[in-house]
């Protein structure tokens, strides 16, 4: 997937935000499962595009506790 090009996803994830009472999306700001230097900022964009609040976590790996 290249992600310089434009797939609609933040359309089609708007969407879906639209047509269901209740949708929960999760997803990690890197972008990927590994670490990263910075966010990315496809999840801001999603949320304000969408109207829905941002709830951040955290994962803690060795405890195993989201």
């Amino acid at each position: 997937m290249n992600r310089r090009e434009r797939t609609g996803f933040i359309d089609e994830m708007t969407e879906l935000f639209r047509r269901n009472d209740e949708f929960r999306l999760a997803i990690a700001p890197e972008g990927t499962r590994g670490r990263a230097p910075h966010w990315k900022s496809g999840f801001y964009h999603l949320a304000r595009a969408a109207g829905v609040p941002l709830v951040l976590g955290f994962i803690d790996y060795p405890r195993r506790e989201v």
